[in-house]
């Protein structure tokens, strides 16, 4: 073989594919970045209150808030136990209903036991969420009930909040 005619290595691949990829994924992390900063631009960087009470928890002063944060705490927590225990009832019911023969008597029992859980869910929460309304001062129960209204969309007056 002579030195022209020897083997040459094959022809680099064309980079396009490289280029195309490195350009989706910088499309795809600047999406994500701009999703990051814009949620943060448009809840003011604020974080430490989640769920329909961190516009009011906001408004207290920080001794305050901190005394009301442990009370929610432990409505949170009664709330996380209930779920939980209601999941664990409708799994069983679930199981229940599909086995075969098919036990009126045994789903009867596991529907009415679901029924039963969420009645005592919404109880317990009833009696939490009432002892922290309880441990309220006048002007901080009637502030509440304003951002509540207004977070629900109730910017009218109704005629039944008066003195607020």
């Amino acid at each position: 073989m002579s030195p022209d005619t020897a083997p040459q290595a094959p022809a680099p691949k064309s980079r396009r594919w490289l280029f195309v990829g490195l350009g989706a994924s910088l499309v795809v992390n600047m999406l994500l970045i701009g999703l990051f900063v814009g949620a943060r631009l448009h809840h003011g960087g604020r974080h430490d209150f989640k769920g329909p009470h961190s516009e009011f928890m906001r408004s207290l002063p920080a001794e305050r808030r901190n005394e009301l944060r442990k009370d929610l705490e432990a409505l949170r927590a009664g709330i996380h136990e209930s779920r939980e225990t209601s999941r664990a009832l409708r799994a069983a019911a679930r199981e229940v209903i599909l086995k075969e023969p098919f036990d009126r008597a045994a789903v009867t029992a596991a529907v009415i036991a679901v029924g039963a859980a969420k009645m005592e869910a919404g109880r317990a929460a009833a009696e939490r969420f009432v002892d922290l309304l309880s441990r309220m001062t006048v002007e901080e129960r009637k502030t509440f009930l304003n951002l509540l209204d207004r977070r629900r969309g109730r910017f009218r007056d109704r005629g039944d909040r008066e003195d607020m």
